[in-house]
């Protein structure tokens, strides 16, 4: 019985555990973002060069389940031109480049946002995507890409170290997952106790 109540208290302890627990696996240009709990992201960087438009696709597969519906995505990138070219030659416009951001999660479209900007401005910020709440993660896919409209001009994408956060879920039990987890360790606690008596 009392092996029964151990197993009982560990399975509920285990079971409560892994359901907040979303892993990004990374891929090459990926690492993994310092775990949060048992909950991992991925933090993705690069450079890529491309005539009149340049881009960067990083994917992966994952595991857990997700339990929130909206999920933080920050990034920070530039979009440049080599050094030798001389930007005043290139005319005046409100910006120099537009593109953007798309985040894929299990095959579905998560968000996709257009961003614009002047060479060389750094471009951070935030945006919130669509998580299949409930759900267990399979895959994930970020797309960014950067374009001009002048013809044959080389650009420079460029996503430093900082770069582009996809965290796991928020590690936030609900009262469900509170509850058995206490229950868990209720029942570990008296089996633990029982045997010292003995």
């Amino acid at each position: 019985m009392r092996k029964v109540m151990a197993w009982a208290g560990s399975y509920a302890l285990f079971a409560a555990m892994a359901y907040a627990a979303v892993v990004f696996d990374t891929t090459e240009g990926c690492v993994q973002l310092p775990a949060q709990g048992d909950v991992t992201g991925v933090k993705c960087f690069g450079d890529s060069v491309g005539n009149g438009f340049a881009s960067q696709n990083f994917s992966g597969t994952g595991s857990g389940t997700f339990t929130t519906s909206t999920l933080p995505f920050s990034y920070d990138f530039t979009v440049n031109v080599p050094q030798e070219v001389d930007l005043g030659s290139l005319g005046t416009s409100a910006v120099d480049w537009s593109g953007g951001i798309t985040v894929i999660i299990n095959g579905f479209l998560a968000r996709e946002v257009e961003l614009q900007g002047m060479f060389g401005q750094q471009m951070q910020g935030q945006f919130n995507i669509n998580t299949p709440n409930g759900q267990a993660l399979t895959s994930w896919q970020i797309s960014i890409g950067g374009g001009s409209g002048q013809k044959g001009l080389k650009i420079l994408l460029n996503i430093p170290p900082n770069s582009l956060n996809l965290p796991g879920t928020q590690v936030i039990p609900e009262p469900a997952s509170v509850a058995l987890v206490a229950g868990g360790l209720l029942l570990l606690g008296i089996v633990g106790r029982r045997r010292v008596r003995q």
